[in-house]
């Protein structure tokens, strides 16, 4: 009896502390979790680019713009424009201000950029604080070099010019024409830096009427020496490349 008692407590004992090792499982997330969540990002950022390519106006019909005759509403509406226009700038496809649903967005944008006035402004009618203005840039800017201390335009200079007009052909967006001098070029004087700076901006402004960008189009900005080049931390100046006219493609259009 007792053998039998033993054989029994034994059995049992090892049997549950067998099943108790096999139960065991490893501490941490499973691996597939991690794929999981990255595809659960990747569809959320999918269907955020579709929100903000296909926003319709309010009342509108699910395939596009709502008809008139529905009562839809024409103006961007419960949708915040500055929301589609930093989505769209995210995924480098900013908004168009010649497309007529961009242009409704661009002016949501402008319309909101007045409050009530909490600070003192400029003397007048208004009773809002307002920017005077709201520019941006789109990321199509490029650069014409000049040689050192030098008026005259770098070799390739002209198909840079040739190249730019091209690809802005047929569009109304500002063209700001933007002089640069180095400290070098300036010898520390910020009015000589002003005045090469301008010389250069009105070089380029010359080639960029030849090649076929309409007077209308173009605005004349000056930095002189104010604007340095620096290296990619932001830390040192590289004053050998200033010598040089930026052109930026701004966001508002020119008037006709």
């Amino acid at each position: 009896m007792s053998d039998e008692h033993d054989k029994h407590s034994g059995g049992h004992v090892g049997g549950h502390g067998g099943g108790g090792h096999e139960e065991e499982e490893e501490a941490g997330a499973p691996e597939w979790l991690i794929s999981f969540a990255d595809m659960v990002m990747l569809l959320m950022g999918f269907f955020v680019i579709l929100f903000a390519l296909n926003v319709q106006p309010k009342g509108g019909n699910a395939g596009g713009g709502g008809e008139e005759s529905e009562g839809a509403a024409m103006e961007v509406q419960d949708i915040d424009p500055e929301l589609i226009e930093a989505v769209r700038r995210a995924f480098h496809n900013p908004l168009d201000p010649d497309d007529p649903k961009d242009a409704r967005v661009l002016e949501a944008i402008r319309k909101r950029g007045a409050g009530e006035a909490n600070t003192a402004g400029v003397r007048g009618r208004e009773r809002d604080v307002r920017s005077p203005r709201d520019i941006d840039y789109f990321g199509e800017g490029t650069d014409v070099p000049f040689g050192f201390k030098s008026l005259t335009m770098s070799p390739q200079a002209d198909s840079i010019i040739k190249e730019f007009a091209a690809s802005q052909a047929g569009r109304r967006n500002i063209i700001e024409v933007r002089g640069h001098a180095s400290e070098p070029e300036a010898f520390n004087r910020p009015g000589e830096g002003r005045e090469i700076a301008w010389a250069r901006a009105s070089i380029v402004v010359e080639h960029l009427e030849a090649a076929g960008i309409p007077a209308g189009r173009i605005r004349v900005q000056i930095s002189g020496t104010s604007e340095p080049r620096r290296d990619q931390l932001g830390l040192d100046t590289r004053s050998g490349e200033d010598a040089r006219v930026e052109l930026l493609v701004r966001r508002d259009a020119a008037g006709d």
